[in-house]
């Protein structure tokens, strides 16, 4: 239900032995969306609240997608007591509103005939804040489930079985119901952290004192280690992995020449601090959050990840380094890096890229250096064998990333597939390329010295001119795969409308777990 582009469908067809039957929603656009990537499953372009649930066959399982607009905060709107007037003069009731909240209702109308053994419901966590909440739930216990909700950032939805990633940090929580009597889903999720005592363990989540009922990842709850309870942050795919360095991109004091809009000196401001505040390293600037100030928007593009993407196009990308900015947030707009998780995707393009100049080194063959202008070198079959110099003192890493502080210790295990690590120094030092590929810094003692060429010293050049940046918009292509899209994923539509079905999409990895775990309880139903 509400199925939209298929960023559900996507994920539980996922699922070896599960089969989406059946694909509802009622813009056209999105269903023929649907449609070209599942061909197999039958579709019905219809108003769901307007159809009887008898219409349709009887499956095992239901994934529902409420709209989610009106539940969320940054609607701006306050959501409880909305039948009681100000003191001076009634208060506004918007009817669309009213009945986007009451798409919710239809997952107990549909189940009160199908009886599906399994029920997962998605939407944004603020839904907690619907008035009708708690009647909602003891309409589907009555029903004969039981339920639990599941708070989950898709920027962890990874991992053994998996067979997607989302680089970005979106927080949704899952309501998924089971029949009385069946055993319950295992979803205590756990995901793999890395320990600075334990080494790789899982990590248990962990609610904050006083934590209201509705969660969000770091305000309300964090990640500890199972055995020594040492906060942890699980691993995630940086920003890195969903973009495209190789679309053309345009000089920031060159926009007007290009018949584009000089960007407004808030923004400029922004980059400006973020410069300043993070050095060499790539930047990611969030610009929906609005009340946060610069200090909230902007974040290390090399420690965080992309922000949630929404419905609009709000972000943006800025390098000497690459930035994100996205313009749509209400909360603070953000900088992230680009090995940090992609924002939130929602319906509206929001997120630009934004680079400085820089150039690329090809790591496989002749290792020629090229400039972002030139054709990229041949992508050969044997592996990654492209990175880029983001700066003169910007350092990728293949094995793993480390600080200067404790470059001397053994690289990390990589666990991920992708490029994701980089090390970014504003301070010169030393790299060698022999043994563990270690680096120091130019003040201290020069490693070994043997019969080859094997050292060599990365330097930076001073203040770098936003004005000499590059900077450009994230595309439709780029923010699907930060939803967990793959790559030949088809979204049909304009610009606008694609980025549209984007932001509304569920990412694919968290509902292939959520439906793997599902299956595995039936299985064991069925063995009992």
């Amino acid at each position: 239900m509400f199925c939209g582009c298929g960023g559900s469908s996507e994920g539980a067809a996922s699922v070896n032995g599960v089969q989406v039957k059946l694909a509802l929603n009622h813009w056209r656009l999105a269903v023929e969306s649907h449609n070209t990537n599942h061909p197999d499953t039958d579709h019905d372009c219809a108003d769901i609240s307007e159809t009887h649930p008898a219409r349709y066959g009887r499956t095992d399982g239901l994934i529902a997608s409420p709209e989610c607009t009106n539940h969320s905060l940054a609607k701006g709107q306050r959501r409880k007591n909305l039948n009681q007037g100000d003191f001076f003069q009634q208060k506004m009731i918007d009817p669309g509103a009213v009945r986007s909240r009451a798409t919710m209702w239809d997952v107990v109308r549909f189940a009160e005939v199908h009886r599906y053994e399994f029920i997962i419901t998605e939407n944004v966590v603020d839904v907690r804040d619907w008035e009708l909440w708690t009647p909602w739930l003891k309409a589907m216990h009555a029903l004969g489930y039981n339920h639990k909700c599941v708070y989950l950032n898709a920027m962890f939805a990874h991992g053994e079985g998996i067979t997607g990633y989302a680089p970005q940090s979106r927080d949704r929580i899952y309501i998924v119901f089971w029949k009385k009597g069946n055993p319950a889903p295992d979803l205590d999720i756990r995901p793999k952290a890395p320990c600075s005592q334990c080494g790789i363990t899982e990590a248990v989540q962990c609610f904050k004192p006083g934590a209201s009922k509705k969660a969000r990842y770091k305000l309300q709850y964090i990640y500890r280690c199972w055995q020594c309870a040492s906060e942890v942050t699980p691993f995630y795919f940086g920003a890195i992995n969903a973009l495209d360095l190789t679309l053309p991109m345009v000089r920031i004091k060159d926009r007007e020449e290009h018949g584009l809009r000089p960007l407004k000196a808030k923004t400029i401001a922004r980059i400006e601090y973020g410069i300043k505040k993070y050095g060499l390293k790539p930047l990611l600037l969030d610009q929906r959050n609005a009340s946060g100030g610069i200090a909230a928007r902007i974040r290390s593009a090399a420690d965080d990840v992309l922000n949630t993407q929404s419905t609009g196009f709000s972000s943006y990308m800025f390098s000497p380094f690459h930035f994100d900015i996205t313009q749509a947030n209400s909360k603070g707009d953000k900088t992230r890096g680009l090995l940090d998780v992609i924002h939130t995707q929602m319906t509206k393009a929001q997120t630009a890229l934004v680079a400085p100049p820089g150039f690329m080194p090809v790591l496989h063959g002749t290792s020629k250096v090229q400039s972002f202008a030139d054709p990229l070198g041949c992508v050969t079959a044997g592996g990654i064998n492209h990175s880029v110099l983001l700066s003169p003192a910007a350092v990728l890493t293949m094995r793993g990333a480390r600080t200067l502080e404790d470059l001397s210790k053994p690289l990390p295990t990589q666990v991920a597939a992708g490029i994701q690590n980089w090390l970014v120094s504003s301070q010169p030092f030393i790299t060698s390329n022999y043994s563990s590929n270690q680096a120091s810094l130019a003040t201290d003692a020069l490693p070994t010295m043997v019969c080859k060429d094997m050292h060599a010293l990365v330097e930076t050049h001073g203040q770098v001119n936003v004005e000499d940046c590059y900077f450009r918009m994230l595309q439709p292509t780029e923010t699907a795969k930060a939803q967990g899209f793959p790559d030949h994923y088809v979204i049909l539509g304009n610009k606008e409308q694609r980025q549209k079905q984007i932001g509304n999409a569920n990412p694919p990895p968290t509902m292939e777990l959520l439906v793997q775990r599902c299956k595995a309880s039936l299985e064991k139903h069925a063995w009992v």
